[in-house]
C-alpha cells in the first residue's frame, strides 16, 4: 500500500487491513502537528499510527525531513518500519530482515549527521575568527589613520 503525501486516512488503513507493505509520508515531527496538517501531510508518529491500525507487517516512512533526527530515531527503533533513504531498493522477500539492517544504517547516517555537524562547527568558528580578524584589521588601520593625521598636521606645522 502506498500512501503518497497526504494527511492520516482511516479509509486507507480500512483498505490496506493487514497489508504485507505500508509506504507511508512522514514529513513532520510529532511536535508540529499542527503544520503537517496545514500543509496536509503526515507526522512520524500519525505515520506509525496508520501503519499500527492497518496491521501492516512492515513500513517504510519517506519524506522524512533530516530536522527531525529524534522522529527518526524513535522510526528507527520500531521493530516493524524503517526510514527510506535516497536509493533505497527493497526487495518483498527481504522484509523479514529488513528491520535488521536498520542499526547499523541509523548508525552510518548519524556518523554523517555527526560530520556534517562539525564541518559546520569549524566553518562557522573559522568565520567568527575572521570577523574577530576583520574588526581588528578595522581597529588597525583607525589607528594608522590617527598617525598619517598627526604626522601630516605636524609636517604641514600644526599641532601634533
Amino acid at each position: 500500500v502506498y500512501s503518497g503525501d497526504t494527511r492520516p486516512c482511516s479509509a486507507l488503513a480500512a483498505a490496506g487491513a493487514g497489508a504485507t507493505l505500508l509506504i507511508h509520508e512522514a514529513t513532520f515531527s510529532a511536535e508540529q502537528s499542527a503544520m503537517a496538517l496545514r500543509k496536509r501531510h503526515s507526522s512520524t508518529s500519525e505515520a506509525l499510527g496508520v501503519a499500527a491500525a492497518m496491521g501492516a507487517y512492515r513500513t517504510v516512512l519517506t519524506h522524512l525531513s533530516a530536522r527531525y533526527e529524534s522522529e527518526a530515531s524513535a522510526a528507527w527503533a520500531s521493530s516493524s518500519s524503517i526510514v527510506a533513504y535516497d536509493g533505497l531498493t527493497l526487495n518483498l522477500a527481504d522484509l523479514p530482515r529488513c528491520t535488521a539492517a536498520a542499526p547499523p544504517i541509523e548508525r552510518f547516517f548519524k556518523a554523517v549527521a555527526a560530520r556534517e555537524a562539525t564541518a559546520a562547527a569549524a566553518e562557522s568558528a573559522r568565520l567568527a575568527a575572521r570577523s574577530v580578524s576583520i574588526e581588528t584589521l578595522l581597529e588597525v588601520q583607525r589607528w594608522l589613520e590617527g598617525v598619517v593625521a598627526t604626522v601630516v598636521r605636524t609636517a604641514a606645522g600644526g599641532p601634533g
